[in-house]
């Protein structure tokens, strides 16, 4: 019987969410099957519910019978402090109205209450789920809840804040906003959902009358509302939380992903999020959704899950080729473009963009919300997008739009320098080798070393020469500090082909040893060609099976992983194949290669893939090395990272805890592996809203590192750790120890006199640590300083962009807090402006 009640009532809420009727028979006919009663008993259920409701235009009108008049609540009510106002909404549980908070303080808000009648087990525990969603969220861009409690009748309530705003599709609408604009607004609400998925929290019904815009001055706030069917996927709710019925589909089926539409049980994640705010996206860019909604709607349910599980819509420039003349002048025209140049907007990078969140298999999506956020922002900062085609003539054109400074040459060289040592190692151990070989071997030896010798004196001459003799004057050579990274190896990469003619295996040497120089100036383009000559050379002169044949096309793999994800699976598909066939299945040397392969398809996205390879050399590691072996710690480390990405976070964090706590044992807590390790974790354990865990873990790193490690992008390990511990104090409203920490990372820094992205970086945490204990006059100098140095930083590191525009935010709140409402205004105009921002 429990069980007949159970199933009654997830067929009763799962209809109740599907507001048009003939949709809603088509679902009772498939839920109910063959059982009358169940069916009689489910339209009985929802007959109540629609006399207890009404229409939605019909806002103030009562809806109970008379008989219920004591349950209801109506405008003039009083629930504890709160005098209802008005009603203003109705979802499918409950009713909104719009409330006067009387004490301790007067202010409007928003009052959500069960509706009479819908108290049944499952819709208490719905509405309770949404109750505590709220209450784990604390975010400017996401409805705040401020109290919750029971009716006199016992029926549930949240009080919420009010928001005042439109749908943002309409508001863009509107307001004419371009799609540089609905872009910029978009990203903030990714940011948005990507901090409720940090807290755990999945919504699982995004959709534009769940994302409202409201003017603040001139500034457009988007707020995110009704966590109504929301989802927890690290933490449960409540001990009522009820999980979603096997055969119900929950969701806006227009916004919904294949995974959710599927009903079969698969767990929804973080992705199905993704794909909603996909097709927001689409939404924006077009004026419609992926699926037309008439058409979409007349086909019945089962229509609709098949399409949204199995057709392929179209790219959104596609969409606008298929509008009418005047349905494409009105979706122009409030984008302030012409169709035609609308388009040409959207064709390509947006395409792509679009079309990797909505892609069916959810391991082709983006891999988190932030991941979706930062390819939008890429593509506003004309940066490559990863969405993109591996195409080099792409990526070459957006690197000349930019003209993005390089790095340092010096630094670099040292780095090709470095990349070039394994390869003239080898030569020289050859060279060795052979040495040791009978006298018929000499003349190999002897040629071995003289290549070894070839190797070294091209890359210290050569290449080092142009750095510190690039300018000759009348008294001699002095150094060019204007060399670019590219012109020196460009430079030295010309003379390779003709002074190494004769020459093939130090031609093919050298160039392995340029082309992994070029990935480290991020050029994997050239780099590849490079490599992909070396590869050439050594199969010539080598053969294919010869393992620097297979190094040698191991690297050329490695690079492709940058930018070409199919060739590199390709590549490191056919080395791990040989090497299996030559060295044995269980060798070091192929499961490295297997493990290898494995990273690249979870760079690619293909994480069921690159889970299952990972996994299979984890398991012939054990067997072939040990538990304890570095080289499988490693691969426990890498499976961690796969599941991460799976939203499984879990079982990732227990893989990184048992590759932190082996490499801390077989390599060292200071070895570089061990701390990547630890870094990893920590991040995973505050996405898991664990702290605490990654509080220790961080003083753990902090007190091993000490202050006299090495540096890291311009300033040191030490102060890195100390920034992300003092920023995680932050979250924890702990201003005071943040402050202590940060001046630590502070002091760090300043004895290095690395003034970089990092130094301003703790400038501004700093400033926002003193602000939170008002301390104003103090707080003021390091957040204005740290925001002017990592501007100018931002022109060499994009992926800054972020930080800064928390840099900026931080400013305009300094100057809301202090009352300088003028000051909060224009850096309010500022920070929102990409124009003030570079």
């Amino acid at each position: 019987m429990t069980e007949t009640r159970t199933q009654e009532e997830a067929i009763f809420v799962a209809a109740l969410e599907i507001g048009a009727a003939e949709q809603r028979c088509a679902y009772l006919d498939k839920a109910c099957g063959d059982q009358p009663e169940l069916r009689r008993r489910v339209e009985a259920l929802l007959r109540r519910a629609s006399e207890a409701a009404g229409p939605l235009d019909r806002p103030g009108f009562n809806r109970v019978a008379a008989d219920d008049q004591s349950m209801a609540e109506q405008p003039g009510a009083v629930i504890g402090p709160y005098k209802l106002l008005e009603q203003i909404g109705e979802g499918g549980m409950g009713l909104v109205f719009m409330a006067e908070q009387l004490r301790p303080v007067r202010r409007r808000v928003a009052l959500k209450v069960l509706k009479p009648g819908m108290d049944t087990r499952q819709v208490v525990a719905r509405f309770e789920q949404e109750r505590q969603a709220l209450a784990l969220m604390d975010h400017s861009h996401i409805a705040k809840i401020f109290d919750a409690g029971t009716t006199e009748s016992g029926r549930p309530f949240f009080v919420m804040e009010l928001v005042r705003g439109v749908p943002i599709t309409e508001f863009c609408d509107q307001r004419r906003l371009t799609t540089r604009q609905r872009l910029e607004l978009f990203f903030t609400v990714c940011q948005a959902v990507q901090h409720a998925h940090q807290k755990g929290i999945i919504h699982r019904d995004l959709k534009p009358s769940n994302v409202l815009v409201t003017l603040h001055d001139t500034v457009a706030v988007p707020k995110i509302i009704d966590f109504g069917i929301a989802k927890a996927t690290t933490q449960p709710l409540t001990e009522r939380t009820l999980f979603t019925h096997f055969a119900q589909m929950i969701g806006t089926p227009l916004y919904m992903s294949p995974e959710q539409a599927e009903m079969n049980g698969l767990d929804v994640d973080t992705r199905s999020d993704v794909y909603a705010l996909g097709v927001l996206l689409y939404e924006l860019l077009t004026g419609t959704t992926p699926f037309a909604g008439e058409a979409f709607r007349r086909g019945g349910l089962d229509e609709m899950r098949r399409m949204i599980r199995e057709e392929e819509p179209p790219t959104p420039s596609q969409r606008l080729n298929t509008l009418d003349a005047r349905a494409c002048s009105t979706v122009s025209e409030r984008r302030g473009v012409d169709g035609r140049r609308l388009r040409l907007l959207l064709r390509g990078e947006l395409d792509w963009i679009v079309m990797k969140s909505l892609e069916k298999d959810r391991n082709r999506r983006y891999e988190s919300v932030s991941a979706f956020a930062a390819d939008v922002q890429r593509f506003l900062s004309d940066e490559p997008v990863l969405a993109c085609p591996p195409s080099a003539a792409y990526r070459l054109r957006k690197y000349m739009h930019r003209n993005r400074r390089v790095l340092l040459t010096a630094g670099i060289i040292a780095v090709a320098l470095v990349a070039a040592t394994a390869v003239s190692t080898w030569q020289a151990v050859e060279a060795l080798e052979a040495k040791g070989q009978a006298e018929a071997d000499r003349d190999r030896a002897k040629t071995a070393e003289m290549r070894a010798t070839a190797i070294s004196d091209f890359l210290q001459g050569d290449l080092l020469r142009q750095v510190n003799t690039e300018v000759q004057r009348s008294g001699g050579f002095t150094p060019n500090p204007n060399l670019t990274v590219k012109e020196a190896l460009d430079r030295a990469a010309a003379k390779i082909g003709e002074r190494f003619h004769d020459q093939p295996l130090v031609e093919a040497a050298i160039r392995r040893a340029i082309g992994q120089a070029y990935n480290s100036v991020c050029n994997p383009q050239v780099g590849a060609k490079h490599l992909e000559r070396a590869v050439e050379l050594c199969q010539a002169h080598l053969g294919p099976d010869h393992p620097e044949t297979l190094a040698t096309a191991f690297s050329l793999a490695e690079t492709y992983q940058w930018y070409r994800h199919p060739d590199a699976i390709a590549l490191f598909d056919q080395v791990l194949k040989k090497r299996q066939a030559i060295l044995g299945l269980d060798h070091e040397v192929t499961l490295m290669s297997m493990n290898s392969m494995g990273e690249a398809c979870r760079k690619a996205g293909l994480l069921e893939r690159a889970a299952l390879l990972i996994a299979e050399a984890l398991e012939r590691k054990k067997a072939a090395l040990g538990p304890d072996d570095p080289s499988t710690a490693n691969s426990v480390h890498d499976l961690g990272l796969v599941y991460r990405d799976l939203g499984r976070y879990p079982e990732a964090i227990a893989l990184l805890e048992q590759a932190t706590n082996k490499l801390a044992v077989s390599c060292g807590p200071d070895n570089a592996n061990t701390r990547y390790s630890k870094e990893n974790l920590a991040g995973l354990y505050q996405s898991a809203g664990q702290l605490d865990l990654a509080d220790r873990l961080l003083r753990e790193i902090i007190q091993q590192t000490g202050t006299k490690d090495g540096y890291l992008l311009g300033g040191s390990y030490s102060a890195h750790w100390r920034n992300i511990l003092g920023q995680n104090l932050l979250i924890q409203r702990k201003p005071s120890e943040a402050e202590s920490v940060l001046r630590e990372s502070l002091a760090i820094l300043d004895k290095k006199n690395a003034r970089g992205a990092e130094w301003a970086h703790v400038q501004t945490l700093l400033g926002e640590a003193l602000m939170e204990q008002h301390q104003y006059a103090n707080a003021e100098p390091f957040l204005l300083q740290g925001y002017e140095v990592m501007k100018q930083e931002v022109e060499q590191r994009p992926d800054w962009k972020p930080r800064l525009n928390e840099a900026g935010e931080r400013i305009v709140r300094f100057y809301d807090v202090t009352g300088q409402s003028e000051k909060a205004r224009a850096w309010r105009e500022k920070v929102q402006s990409p124009a003030g921002q570079n």
